[in-house]
């Protein structure tokens, strides 16, 4: 999760040297990943950020990740991944 992150914290700049109104929060994502490593979703449990272009676009990243695979069986993974954007405290 550390290259989605940090590729969040560079958008959330970008966004709003472009004019986007973007403030400080932070957003919990829940993730469902397959034993294959697969993401199979990556939804928004909570947040403090409005900006849905945002956290579609970080959820995306999420999406596109894959994780190292862990077992042999058929069993998916359910994590929660907090994470603070725009120097929130």
């Amino acid at each position: 999760m550390v290259p989605v992150i940090c590729n969040g914290h560079t958008l959330f700049e970008y966004m709003k040297s472009k004019g986007k109104k973007l403030t400080a929060g932070s957003v919990t994502f829940k993730v469902t990943v397959e034993y294959t490593g697969e993401v199979l979703s990556a939804t928004i449990e909570d947040t403090t950020i409005q900006s849905e272009e945002f956290l579609c676009k970080v959820s995306n990243f999420i999406m596109d990740m894959d994780f190292v695979v862990w077992a042999r069986d058929d069993k998916d993974t359910v994590f929660f991944y907090p994470a603070n954007f725009g120097r929130y405290k």
